[in-house]
């Protein structure tokens, strides 16, 4: 039978950089500002090898009665800090967003955006400031002296006045700044962008067993192109039938050139169904000025898994993809009914990362 365990503060992370904010967190709070009187749980220090970790987080979760969130820019996104931020609320655990040189506008949209945060910078000046309802500012410091002051009221650690806390609070606070110093240099030399801004900018989500087949067409005779087209369906079918839900083929089916859509009209709609889907599959007979290699630079980009197949030949760079990108896969056919056979016999573990011989 599950148990609640001693940890009264759960510290969630995510990353590399939020790996040591969360240790170096705890150990502030265990020794510094509460020395002796609470215990942190941060699961990369406090889950035993073999341990059932769901279970552990689970009956911490338990026992737990203040939560922080530490969040950086590349983690904000994270799965797994919006995870542990929902089970936190799922028990009704008070918990505060602890954002390193992160802004506030950055986790809009996520499930800690109605969440009272707490700013902390590599030095103590004055950015982000807030006003409070008697017209007082307060920065970073004080907010983090005031995040102190609610968990040693929540969880009734120590008897002393509120300067006294706030005291040690403050020195807490400079000595973190040290030794997070690394972290926040690493921070600032690191970019990262928002896959929202990616045109169109309204598409945010993915439909899971659905691909989208490129394939050069515009060049084609009017003959080669309606041969082409019949074998793309019978591709199309061949997708459909190893378990895709859905299989985008705009080249299957446009019945002829003359059909074909405007260019501006072609670029919103394929790319607004090549950003939805989770696969993206390139036939390529052979090398010419296509728009094709456009849409296969998007779905890379995008971390699509990918499979190209090619006849003849392939540019240099696509041609050695499936060696260096993880999601990528490259393969060689010389009839249509060959490449047919290779989906039919592979199946789903052709667009699997572990597949890439």
């Amino acid at each position: 039978m599950s148990k609640k365990t001693e940890y009264k503060i759960f510290i969630s992370w995510s990353g590399e950089h939020g790996k040591t904010i969360a240790k170096k967190l705890k150990q502030g709070i265990e020794n510094d500002i509460f020395p002796g009187k609470v215990k942190c749980f941060v699961s990369d220090m406090n889950i035993t090898c073999g341990e059932d970790w769901k279970n552990k987080i689970n009956n911490v979760l338990k026992g737990a009665q203040f939560g922080i969130v530490c969040v950086t820019k590349d983690t904000v996104r994270s799965p797994w800090i919006h995870y542990e931020a929902g089970a936190l609320a799922g028990n009704d655990i008070l918990t505060i967003p602890l954002l390193f040189n992160c802004s506030e506008k950055a986790i809009q949209g996520t499930p800690l955006q109605d969440k009272q945060c707490v700013q902390f910078h590599d030095n103590d000046q004055p950015r982000d400031r807030f006003r409070s309802r008697d017209g007082v500012q307060f920065h970073d410091r004080v907010k983090f002296c005031k995040m102190i002051s609610d968990i040693n009221e929540e969880l009734k650690l120590i008897d002393i006045d509120k300067t006294q806390l706030d005291e040690i609070s403050k020195k807490a606070y400079v000595k973190l700044q040290r030794d997070f110093k690394k972290v926040f240099g690493k921070l600032k030399g690191e970019g990262f962008y928002n896959t929202e801004y990616i045109y169109p900018k309204e598409i945010s989500t993915i439909k899971r067993n659905t691909v989208f087949v490129s394939a050069p067409m515009s060049t084609l005779s009017t003959d080669d192109y309606q041969l082409q087209r019949k074998e793309l369906k019978e591709i199309v079918g061949a997708l459909s039938t190893i378990g895709f839900s859905e299989v985008t083929c705009p080249a299957a089916e446009i019945e002829d050139k003359s059909h074909f859509e405007g260019k501006d009209v072609a670029v919103k709609n394929n790319f607004r169904k090549l950003k939805q889907v989770d696969s993206f599959v390139l036939i390529v007979d052979k090398p010419r000025p296509s728009s094709s290699f456009v849409e296969l630079g998007y779905a890379i980009a995008l971390c699509k898994k990918t499979v190209i197949f090619y006849k003849k030949s392939l540019p240099y760079l696509i041609k050695n993809a499936g060696d260096n990108i993880p999601h990528v896969r490259v393969r060689q056919y010389s009839t249509f009914a060959d490449l047919k056979k290779e989906i039919l016999s592979n199946k789903m573990l052709l667009f699997s990362e572990d597949n890439n011989e």
